[in-house]
């Protein structure tokens, strides 16, 4: 007897031995495994018959963290995500788990479909389709903001289904002509959501969706692949990734996520404008694995400017084009610099950056500065570093009136001339601004007068003269400003304008205002001087910080000619208040 016994347990153990290595061979299945963390590689409805609902993840409600799909719809609207699933094969038998979890009021919303099985919530009650179009057998009620796994096994042979959810178990025939899985706009393999405009209307959210067949107790790995630029960290769209032949597209977010065999795979990366990748990247049953790619771009430029050499007189302005061509790849930002303009000359790029093909305007302002120059412009990109070289040259203007006038440029009141001119107008913007307008109307005139006097050196003496006033105005300005060039130039600048200008005024105007004014009452006169240049200059200052260079000129001359007004009729108002008072 008890021989009996130990013989029957040994059997009892072997069948069991036999049963365990049957079920382990037949191991080599297959899981499909979407957790909702990404949906952009299914598709979504396309309003192809209506108005669309809600479609999206949800980062507060889910099973699984971060996110779950959040999927919303009015009875006028359809909102539904769907894909292919070719890792599973829908004419054998396989089991398919996922939760469901409803907000609000919820009918005729499909939790899950494919080719043999729907499962939908028809008035807030799980049901399955039995037979089409519209005969269910109901599986449970549901609760408000309850999650609720859902386990459904399918044999599409036989025609049958299980379904189990919070311990209620429902076994059902199902339709045996299938469910249809396409319309004229798209086809897939399984479905979630609303698909109607009429009769749908639910507030639900589902996650953590398995499809499991062959009784694969070793479950895939998600391999998550991110593409980005190497130079910008940025993800980059529409990368084509081949694993193992199996091929996909990147995402706006430069993803793609796939559901692999565990194993090692080869990964070929391409996309427009960079360089392809390859890699090795292991896969682990139950794991996600992430993994970031980057790609060079294949990206290169050349500089050009036109034109290639520059002519100009100090105080003058002159621009330059930049060409920036793409010579391969794709377009990326640019950033232009200029190195080897002079010290007293300056310049502005706009835009300073570019996306090539591109242009850019290089305005220079010569200043004072005066000579031959090498000019640099280089254009940099990510490492990457063009340069175009622009010949300039600047010509000195002469203060050719004093020149002839004392014989020589080397003479110290020519010298002293040019040195107020370089060292206080021209390096200022208010003073190249106010140079713009004086030597438009100076050389219109002064090249004329000193032809005569050259031809009539009898006249030197009597320029002399009339030439004192104004350098005893400009030496006395200097004198006055010489401590606030280092510190501000440009409000130095507005400070030696108003002397010399007033001091001007005084000297040559003012003698012929007391003959032409002195029989009438300016008193009017000098508050309307007074409030227009306080209005001039405020003007001035808005036009200088906002870099407005035709209103400055403007402003600047006014700003002169109403000191040199002022500078004129004060002496006279002076001198009537002293007769009144005598």
């Amino acid at each position: 007897m008890r021989r009996e016994c130990v013989i029957c347990i040994m059997l009892s153990v072997l069948g069991l031995m036999i049963g365990v290595c049957a079920v382990l061979a037949e191991c080599e299945g297959v899981v499909f495994y979407e957790d909702f963390t990404d949906i952009s590689d299914w598709k979504e409805y396309g309003g192809w018959w209506g108005k669309v609902g809600l479609i999206g993840l949800s980062k507060d409600v889910y099973v699984s963290p971060p996110s779950s799909l959040h999927i919303k719809t009015s009875l006028a609207e359809a909102a539904y995500v769907f894909r292919k699933v070719p890792v599973i094969d829908f004419k054998k038998a396989y089991t398919v788990i996922l939760w469901v979890y409803i907000s609000s009021y919820s009918d005729n919303v499909k939790v899950y479909s494919d080719s043999n099985v729907v499962i939908s919530i028809l008035n807030n009650t799980l049901m399955v389709l039995k037979e089409r179009p519209k005969t269910f057998v109901k599986v449970l009620a549901l609760e408000y903001k309850t999650w609720y796994e859902v386990v459904v096994d399918i044999d599409p042979v036989t025609k049958v289904a299980t379904v189990r959810v919070g311990g209620v178990s429902v076994t059902s025939s199902i339709p045996k002509e299938g469910i249809s899985t396409s319309n004229p706009y798209a086809s897939w393999d399984i479905m979630i959501g609303d698909g109607s405009h009429h009769v749908g209307k639910g507030d639900i959210y589902v996650d953590d969706l398995k499809i499991i067949q062959a009784g694969a107790f070793v479950e895939e790995g998600v391999l998550e692949i991110v593409v980005k630029d190497s130079d910008t960290g940025e993800p980059i769209q529409n990368a084509t990734i081949v694993i193992d032949g199996l091929t996909g597209v990147t995402n706006s977010t430069g993803g793609l996520r796939v559901s692999l065999r565990a194993g090692t795979y080869t990964v070929s990366v391409t996309a427009l404008g960079y360089y392809p990748a390859t890699e090795k990247i292991e896969v682990k049953a139950g794991e996600k694995t992430l993994f970031e790619l980057r790609l060079y771009p294949l990206f290169d430029f050349k500089l050009s400017i036109e034109p290639a050499s520059v002519k100009m007189k100090q105080g003058e302005t002159k621009e330059v084009i930049i060409k920036v061509k793409l010579v391969k790849g794709i377009g990326r930002p640019v950033k232009l610099y200029v190195l080897g303009l002079p010290e007293k000359a300056s310049c502005t790029i706009s835009p300073q950056e570019v996306v090539p093909p591109a242009k850019a305007k290089l305005t220079i302002e010569a200043g004072a500065a005066k000579g031959k120059f090498k000019v640099t412009i280089k254009g940099v990109s990510y490492g990457k570093v063009r340069t175009v070289t622009l010949d300039l040259v600047i010509e000195e203007k002469r203060c050719i009136i004093a020149t002839v006038t004392y014989g020589s440029e080397l003479a110290e009141v020519v010298d002293f001339l040019r040195g107020f001119r370089d060292n206080i107008v021209l390096s200022t913007y208010a003073g190249r601004s106010f140079y713009v307008a004086f030597d438009l109307f100076y050389y219109s005139w002064s090249p004329s007068v000193a032809q005569v006097i050259h031809e009539n050196s009898w006249l030197k003496p009597m320029f002399r003269l009339l030439l004192y006033p104004l350098i005893y105005s400009l030496r006395v300005a200097t004198f006055v400003v010489q401590p606030l060039i280092s510190v501000n130039g440009e409000v130095a600048v507005f400070i030696a304008g108003a002397i010399a200008s007033f001091l001007i005024g005084v000297i040559y105007l003012a003698p012929l205002m007391y003959v032409v004014l002195r029989r009438r009452d300016i008193a009017f006169s000098l508050r309307t001087l007074g409030l227009a240049i306080v209005t001039v200059l405020f003007v001035s200052l808005i036009a200088e910080f906002f870099r407005l260079d035709w209103l400055l000129t403007v402003t600047t001359s006014m700003y002169v000619l109403l000191l040199v007004s002022l500078g004129a009729v004060l002496p006279l108002r002076l001198i009537r208040m002293v007769s009144k008072e005598n």
